[in-house]
């Protein structure tokens, strides 16, 4: 069922908005309950992985575009590829594992107390409707994704290796600025050759792994909680218990 939000009613009663008052109260308990430490602090917007995938093309973009590569000797920044798309490099992007992120420490994915659902980051006045209030909902999680690099030779695929890595290590402060809280260089996988149409046409692909720290971000509007509120008569006391 989707709920409107665009038309509010004007008054409620008065135990829907205690119900309100209610609602509204256990997401401030939820943000003192959570401290300064756990709401967002970049810069931009925190951005969840396909935020960081699509920061990683814009870097590839800007760092090719840096060095005057001709359009046609472009590597491409791809999920999925095939024939046509094999004329120059490649870099393939997938997920690994994403899991919520930990807060107690140890190693990476293997650490037991963990974010398992959203938490109230921030609560502040709406400024499309004065009066009401933006409650701001996160969860962290931590991802680990494999980036290829395809190329004809060893060589090439050497070659770009190199200059993926230091590409994201120079572009780090501008991915973290972006909204993305954390990511670095977790390793590089053994070689990966792919034959194509069963010839001795192939790629070879250099693996590198990343660690990413995200945040899937929500808002709860105050005129969606009062619209829920009236339309499923919340705090209403039904006519079995009068």
């Amino acid at each position: 069922m989707t709920v409107r939000t665009d038309l509010l009613p004007e008054e409620l009663t008065e135990t829907q908005e205690i119900v309100v008052k209610s609602i509204l109260g256990n997401f401030t308990e939820g943000l003192q309950a959570n401290g300064p430490q756990r709401r967002m602090r970049q810069p931009k917007p925190a951005k969840d992985i396909d935020g960081f995938v699509e920061l990683v093309g814009r870097v590839i973009t800007e760092q090719q575009n840096s060095e005057q590569v001709p359009l046609e000797n472009r590597v491409k920044f791809l999920e999925d590829f095939g024939p046509d798309d094999i004329r120059t490099e490649i870099i393939s992007f997938s997920m690994v594992r994403r899991v919520p992120f930990s807060f107690s420490a140890g190693q990476h994915f293997n650490q037991r107390v963990r974010e398992v659902k959203p938490h109230v980051r921030g609560i502040e006045d709406d400024p499309t409707r004065p009066g009401y209030k933006v409650i701001t909902l996160g969860q962290r999680f931590e991802n680990e994704i494999l980036l290829v690099c395809w190329a004809k030779t060893n060589k090439q695929a050497n070659r770009r290796a190199r200059w993926l890595e230091d590409t994201l290590r120079n572009w780090t402060w501008y991915i973290r600025y972006e909204g993305i809280e954390d990511f670095y260089f977790l390793s590089q996988d053994e070689d990966i050759t792919l034959v194509l149409d069963g010839t001795d046409n192939k790629l070879v692909g250099r693996p590198l792994r990343y660690w990413v720290k995200t945040q899937r971000v929500s808002h709860v509007l105050e005129p969606t909680i009062r619209r829920i509120v009236v339309e499923y008569g919340l705090g209403q006391t039904s006519t079995t218990e009068q």
